[in-house]
């Protein structure tokens, strides 16, 4: 027997009570109204914000950030934060209690960026079979993780998942799964699977900041599996950014992007 359960904010109420088959047909039904879920969609075209945020002078390194607004908001924190500490300090709070505020945000998780990030995978692995050589395969990966790379810069911060979240999406024949497995520091594990290969691995996000500037490295794994048995590992490059606070910010990808052949 299966209680429902009514949620109203922290409230919960006992609404109905049900037996086995009356359970299972609402599982079963619910599935599959899942299934014939309608596109996700932003009211932010996120393909178009590498093209009006970034700006590429030749005479520098990497990409300058030239959204003044989102600057403005975002440099304006160091003044927030100092102020919620000292309300905190004078409250007997902890003044590690401090949110940061939402207008700095994305309106995505971590979860849902990493999955965005990964929308070119119809273009790329369509010409992707067991016939083409280890070498053109090795290739087109490259070309394809540096297109994941440009998908990630929106220039906001993006939420970080609770513990245990999750996030499903599919693009072309692509199945993506995503769990939030740990908060502090932040980790997640990820299930990619399509009619070609299947994709697994974790990802830890370790940043190291300092006055002005930060350096974000991911020192998870990640696989690629083919059906044919080749097994591809990768690690993706460091993203530095500049000028945090102060002065033009620039954002550039540094050390090599790996792709080793585990089998050969």
């Amino acid at each position: 027997m299966f209680f429902y359960l009514s949620l109203n904010y922290n409230r919960f109420k006992i609404t109905k009570i049900c037996d086995n088959q009356i359970y299972s047909e609402l599982v079963e039904k619910y599935l599959e109204e899942q299934k014939m879920n309608k596109h996700i969609k932003y009211n932010i075209k996120y393909d178009d914000l590498i093209r009006k945020n970034f700006m590429k002078d030749y005479g520098t390194e990497g990409l300058e950030f030239i959204n003044q607004d989102l600057l403005k908001k975002q440099r304006g924190i160091l003044t927030y934060m100092i102020k919620k500490i000292g309300t905190n300090l004078l409250h007997g709070k902890s003044i590690m209690n401090v949110s940061l505020p939402i207008n700095i945000f994305d309106q995505r998780s971590i979860l849902e960026t990493f999955a965005y990030a990964n929308k070119y995978h119809p273009i790329f692995f369509s010409k992707l079979d067991e016939t083409i050589s280890n070498l053109d395969r090795i290739k087109t990966l490259t070309a394809y993780l540096i297109a994941t790379l440009s998908l990630q810069l929106a220039g906001t911060k993006p939420f970080n998942p609770i513990l245990g979240e999750t996030f499903q999406a599919k693009v072309g024949d692509l199945e993506m799964y995503l769990e939030q497995t740990c908060h502090h520091p932040p980790i997640f594990n990820f299930y990619f699977k399509s009619s070609l290969f299947k994709s697994y691995g974790f990802s830890a996000l370790e940043v190291h900041s300092s006055a002005n500037s930060m350096i974000a490295d991911n020192n998870g794994k990640m696989y690629i599996e083919f059906k044919d048995g080749t097994l591809y590992k990768l690690k993706p490059s460091k993203m530095q950014i500049s000028g945090l606070m102060l002065g033009r910010r620039y954002v550039n990808y540094i050390e090599n992007l790996a792709i080793e052949d585990l089998v050969k």
